[in-house]
């Protein structure tokens, strides 16, 4: 029986976790993962995994598609570059949905923390987050999140503000900061 990471729990198939947290309203729930990759298709899951493809497939040519009708070229990009990214486009584990709610503060931490690291490298290179495909910059994240350096690192910061949050600061009451309708008018 295979581990998942994030849960601990047990499963039979190798990568897909028996139950997996979800977090509502900042409060953690167990839900099943009834799913594995021997599970047979049937019309409903054919229909939520090709709306959940074409979602994915929208949101990653979103800025192309903007580019091309600024350029006036989007029956170019459709035919062209479009179609070639539906015909190869598969899921990956970054496009499954993972939601970072459901990531414990070090693994948010350690992803943030590649995500700036990838994103300086390709500054460097005189590139940016735009240039690359999604997909690929999600891998790359994800990959260098996974390191043992990173989530040193992830984990150093996550106990430094553990331990800045258990300092009590003199903080004013929120409602204080607010403005009143009386000041809003003399402002104006």
């Amino acid at each position: 029986m295979a581990r998942n990471k994030n849960t601990d729990t047990d499963t039979d198939t190798p990568d897909v976790p028996a139950t997996k947290t979800i977090i509502i309203q900042k409060e953690p729930f167990e839900v099943s993962c009834p799913f594995t990759a021997d599970t047979p298709m049937t019309d409903i899951l054919a229909k939520v995994l090709n709306q959940s493809r074409a979602e994915n497939i929208a949101n990653n040519q979103r800025s192309a598609v903007k580019k091309a009708i600024k350029e006036g070229t989007l029956d170019e990009y459709r035919a062209g570059d479009f179609a070639e990214y539906d015909a190869i486009y598969e899921f990956t584990e970054a496009s499954t949905g993972s939601s970072k709610s459901t990531m414990t503060p070090v693994e948010k931490e350690a992803k943030s923390i590649a995500n700036g690291y990838v994103i300086k490298h390709l500054k460097e290179s005189n590139r940016n987050k735009k240039d690359v495909d999604p997909d690929a910059f999600a891998a790359e994240v994800a990959r260098l999140a996974a390191t043992s350096k990173v989530l040193a690192m992830a984990e150093k910061r996550v106990a430094e503000m553990d331990e800045l949050a258990e300092d009590k600061f003199d903080l004013p009451d929120l409602e204080s900061l607010s403005t009143s309708e009386g000041d809003e008018a003399a402002a104006a």
